[in-house]
């Protein structure tokens, strides 16, 4: 088995790793210490999957004749 890992996070990295150790799947075993910095105690204040779809979605991402790096 693969020796277990410490894993350091600072503001939304730690709030993915909060996600991953409370998931059902997760192997305490794999990993040694976990260290965060900065991360908000309760999440962030808005739906971020919704927020993110939004953002990506809006025409300032979309539109290739003003954003020519993203197509």
């Amino acid at each position: 088995a693969p020796a277990p890992v410490h894993l350091i996070g600072h503001s939304m990295g730690g709030l993915v790793m909060r996600a991953l150790v409370e998931d059902a799947a997760f192997d305490p075993e794999s990993v040694a210490s976990v260290i965060t910095l900065g991360v908000p105690p309760t999440g962030v204040p808005v739906d971020l999957e919704v927020a993110l779809a939004q953002l990506l979605g809006s025409p300032a991402w979309t539109d290739c004749e003003r954003q020519a790096a993203l197509c």
